[in-house]
């Protein structure tokens, strides 16, 4: 039979109005020679479909193939064979088409050593019969693994990934664990707490540097998938790209502190109540490693939710006298966020695709990736709430001043520092990705958003009598700062938004602790209680006038660059906001310098003076302020791990903008190179 006359059956076949069936074997030679180039992928770094980024499939072959040249004989050659496809046109034109693939791969240098396995592909194809068809997405699924690679490779590729991943997390819990359970452990609670959190972070720097691609940054590496519930689709899947890796990073740099920095006050408190204290911050830090990991959708939201406990008992149980209050107030906007997140969840599962609904796999944030648009606004709405109260933005932000006031400094440093972050953190790794054209429709109203919370925070700031609630205030206009270069859709912007987190989280943890150190010494909290305190306690108003020069972007420390790129790259596309946004580099001087006059200079306080650092409280302190200058004058290896997922992110919000271009299809249409220097689109 011909082609035309093959083309008049189908259409012969097919019911007035409805889409034509795509030639099968049309779709087969686009699939076979898209899978050449797979194959090529296994052994050629240089390989690719051409795309502007690597589509999942090629993420999943260029794992599998940096794992097996560290752990053992790398594949040297791989065909495939296209075994079945299934092609379906959908409304807008495009094609989808499940395959299955049967790969076989020879290994190092003899053709002895070989294997096989099965992947069952779902990719999106554009094109029609006459002209051939090209695919533009491909998302692939492994069967259990048939002897490829070999037993002992498989077994090792899976080790380290866990070991980077997970044991660091099953590290800290299993020592917050033997803290509740071993009672002769609880004598030395706080030694062992600082060891074991140092240990983590001393490691997962060694596997940063030796497991991590810093070349491949943009993509996800040190990644494993387990299926988790089948029957909903979830997974416990794992794997950082660059700003999951220096989140990571911040979190295990700022424990050890955190608790050398508790000493002092555990040292008032029972064996057991300090023994919980240690225990408590080890468990939280367990959870936020697997977050800041964590690839599926419903495991992100367990996590999510399972983080609101340690705080709160951390700030009910070691917290000042509102204590109670504080933490039921946050524990109160937390399950508000978690129950409006968990509305979400269920909306992507109920509204997804039909070429991923009923996948084993459907929580995965690769799968889900742009289906999360269409008519589904209001799905993107609650997870950016939810995240919004995590960040926290105006309005939704009254939780942190009280909850920060009343905790113990080293909570509310790791509360704002790091767990905070969780909520730009989502709106970049989950929002972006699975909802992209409504991330764009929703950037001017998220922008406004963002510059209320810059000035309100700062004029709140400016307005505080109590030192805690100062710095809480501050950070609201700060995280105001990094949510305007999220969605500003500067690729600059977007790179200073994850820079500023890095930064922030030293800066501001500096400055909680070292209000933490000052308030142990003084009356309290209260900016009015004190008064020439620097002629007694020199290094406490250096080390805060440090952090706070850091907050306020002062050259040579650690804000300056991340706030210098935001602004830049926020002007060169939507210049009124960024320069609403300059008002605030002008309040911060206020207040940071007002609060620092009060406190610190003036006659010296009567009586006594009271003792500066200790030998513990200087090595805390001087190991911050180091951090802060090294982000001030060497930004660049924080910038170069994260710069490719700042452009992809960027990508998403700037190219919609061409939305009304004809021939563009919004979230699916390629994305557009962007020029931040002169604010344009080529």
């Amino acid at each position: 039979m011909s082609a035309a006359s093959a083309g008049a059956s189908r259409d012969r076949r097919r019911g007035i109005g409805e889409p034509a069936e795509p030639d099968p074997d049309r779709v087969l030679t686009a699939v076979e020679a898209h899978q050449a180039v797979l194959d090529a992928e296994w052994t050629d770094p240089g390989a690719s479909t051409g795309g502007p980024s690597p589509m999942p499939a090629e993420t999943t072959i260029r794992d599998r193939r940096d794992d097996l040249i560290r752990l053992g004989p790398p594949v040297i050659s791989a065909a495939s064979d296209v075994r079945r496809v299934k092609a379906v046109v959908q409304d807008d034109g495009t094609v989808t088409a499940r395959t299955e693939v049967r790969t076989t791969m020879t290994y190092g240098d003899s053709p002895e050593v070989t294997g096989s396995e099965t992947h069952r592909h779902t990719l999106t194809l554009i094109g029609s019969d006459a002209d051939g068809y090209s695919v533009t997405q491909d998302v692939m699924e492994q069967d259990e693994p048939r002897g490829s690679p070999p037993d002992g490779i498989q077994l090792r590729a899976g080790l380290v990934a866990l070991a980077v991943i997970v044991v660091f997390a099953g590290v800290a819990l299993l020592g917050a664990v033997a803290l509740w359970a071993v009672k002769p452990a609880r004598k030395a609670a706080l030694p062992f707490g600082v060891s074991l959190s140092a240990l983590i972070f001393f490691a997962f720097l060694a596997a940063a540097a030796f497991d991590f691609d810093m070349d491949r940054a943009g993509t996800v590496q040190l990644s494993e998938t387990y299926s988790w519930i089948p029957p909903i689709g979830a997974s416990i899947a794992w794997g950082v790209n660059g700003m999951g890796l220096v989140m990571i990073g911040l979190a295990t740099f700022l424990v050890p502190l955190v608790l050398l920095a508790a000493r002092d006050e555990l040292s008032d408190q029972g064996e057991d109540r300090a023994a919980g204290y240690v225990a408590w911050i080890l468990a939280l830090e367990a959870i936020v490693i697997a977050i800041f990991a964590a690839r599926d959708v419903f495991l992100f939201y367990v996590l999510f939710e399972l983080m609101i406990l340690p705080v709160y008992v951390l700030v009910a149980r070691y917290g000042g006298e509102g204590r109670h209050r504080a933490a039921i107030k946050f524990v109160l906007y937390s399950l508000v966020g978690g129950l409006v997140m968990l509305a979400g969840v269920i909306g992507l599962a109920v509204t997804a695709s039909s070429d991923v609904k009923g996948s084993s796999r459907l929580f995965l944030v690769d799968t889900l990736a742009g289906h999360g648009d269409g008519p589904r606004l209001w799905i993107f709405a609650s997870f950016f709430l939810a995240f919004a109260i995590k960040a926290p933005l105006f309005p939704v932000h009254t939780w942190l001043p009280d909850t920060a006031e009343q905790a113990p400094p080293g909570t509310s440093a790791l509360l704002v520092g790091v767990l905070d972050k969780l909520g730009v953190f989502g709106m970049i790794s989950l929002c972006l990705p699975i909802f992209p054209k409504a991330s764009h429709d929703g950037a001017p109203l998220i922008m406004s958003i963002a510059v209320v919370s810059i000035l309100w925070g700062a004029f709140m700031a400016i307005a505080s009598k109590d030192l805690m609630r100062l710095v809480a205030y501050t950070s609201v206009s700060h995280f105001g700062f990094i949510v305007l270069g999220v969605f500003s859709g500067s690729h600059t912007a977007m790179t200073g938004a994850i820079v500023y987190m890095v930064a922030h989280g030293v800066a501001t943890s500096a400055l909680f602790l070292t209000v933490g150190f000052l308030g142990r010494r003084g009356p309290g909290y209260a900016i009015g209680d004190y008064g020439g305190w620097q002629r007694a306690t020199p290094l406490i108003a250096g080390v805060f006038l440090t952090a706070g020069l850091a907050t306020i972007a002062l050259p040579g420390l650690s804000g300056f660059v991340p706030e210098y790129l935001v602004l830049v790259g926020t002007f060169a596309r939507h210049p009124v906001p960024a320069c609403a946004a300059v008002l605030a580099v002008i309040l911060a001087a206020v207040y940071i310098l007002l609060p620092y006059q009060r406190v610190f200079t003036g006659p010296p306080p009567e009586g006594p003076g009271p003792r500066d650092l200790d030998a513990g409280e200087k090595t805390v302190s001087g190991i911050l302020v180091a951090a802060m200058l090294a982000l001030g004058f060497a930004p660049g290896l924080v910038i170069d791990a994260v710069d490719d997922v700042a452009g992809a992110s960027a990508k998403t919000v700037a190219t919609l903008a061409e939305d009304s271009t004809p021939g563009t299809t919004g979230a699916h249409s390629s994305p557009v190179k962007t020029d931040d220097d002169e604010g344009s689109t080529k």
